[in-house]
């Protein structure tokens, strides 16, 4: 998982059979440019996975040539959009232990499972981040929250800024005042860089928690959006409503579907529903069809 492989797209596919590689590479039908770099892809399966790329691509109806997608992945590295693509098309992959070894690329990666809004990844994300908060640097921390707020993801971005706030009031808990000044200095020197936002919601968790309220561990989102509103909206609203990324007749976020950290997705059955396992069942057969074909 850390990138160390030939090409960008060996990231996706190097779990399958070598001789396969090929073939799929072949039979492409879609092609992600990220970073100049040209990655080729499978619609049904971008289809499976992204409620975004689903809409997009029904839009556009079927292409003789391979259609090529660029805007959705501006502002991203070919890595990043590998690293996306090899676990959209690796599910078994979503999992702790690689997304500990995804370092700097995590934030990136959040951002692109919620533009192109890719539920089983993005709640899984979230959950990991969340049960790593406690024991996240604070310039990590700062990251999450940055990244959370501009995804709005509410709940994740309150978790960190009191995390933040909870450090910070840490590093000054000393006895002798002159110490802790010093410490406090020094551990908000680490903020030189901080996004305005999230340190006006840190400033104003501390400043609460002066006051007597306990608002270091359990803030309510809704009083962050509230101050985040006093200095300017988000504008993040602009980005999710660009056209390229607007889905077309897609079904709406299920607050039904659950995912835990070790990859184990379940979406409810029911009317116009599937389970994973039966996405990931498709998946397979797609990519074994992909190979026969490839080898006539």
């Amino acid at each position: 998982m850390d990138g160390s492989s030939d090409s960008p797209e060996d990231q996706y596919l190097d779990l399958y059979n070598q001789a396969w590689g090929a073939e799929l590479v072949e039979q492409a039908s879609a092609v992600l440019v990220a970073g100049g770099v040209r990655l080729p892809a499978h619609r049904e399966i971008l289809m499976l996975r992204s409620r975004v790329l689903c809409g997009l691509l029904a839009d556009l109806g079927p292409q003789e040539a391979p259609l090529v997608l660029e805007a959705p992945f501006q502002g991203f590295t070919a890595h990043q959009v590998a690293l996306l693509l090899r676990f959209i098309y690796h599910p078994q992959l979503i999992n702790t232990t690689n997304f500990a070894q995804l370092g700097q690329h995590l934030p990136a990666l959040l951002r692109l499972a919620h533009k192109l809004d890719v539920p089983v990844l993005l709640e899984a994300i979230t959950k990991y981040i969340i049960a790593n908060t406690g024991c996240a640097k604070l310039k990590t921390l700062e990251q999450w929250a940055h990244v959370s707020q501009a995804c709005q993801l509410d709940e994740l971005h309150a978790i960190c800024v009191c995390r933040m706030a909870a450090k910070l009031a840490a590093e000054s808990n000393k006895k002798d005042a002159g110490a802790a000044v010093k410490t406090a200095v020094q551990a908000v020197q680490q903020l030189r860089q901080c996004d305005r936002d999230v340190l006006l919601h840190v400033v104003a968790v501390l400043a609460a928690s002066t006051r007597g309220v306990d608002v270091l561990g359990r803030v309510q989102p809704c009083l962050l959006q509230a101050a985040a509103a006093q200095v300017h909206p988000p504008p993040v609203l602009a980005t999710r409503q660009a056209g390229v990324l607007t889905p077309v007749a897609t079904p709406p976020p299920s607050d039904a579907r659950s995912h835990d950290v070790n990859g184990d997705a379940q979406v409810p059955e029911g009317e116009g529903g599937r389970s994973l396992v039966m996405q990931d069942a498709h998946v397979e057969l797609l990519l074994q069809d992909y190979a026969l074909r490839g080898r006539k």
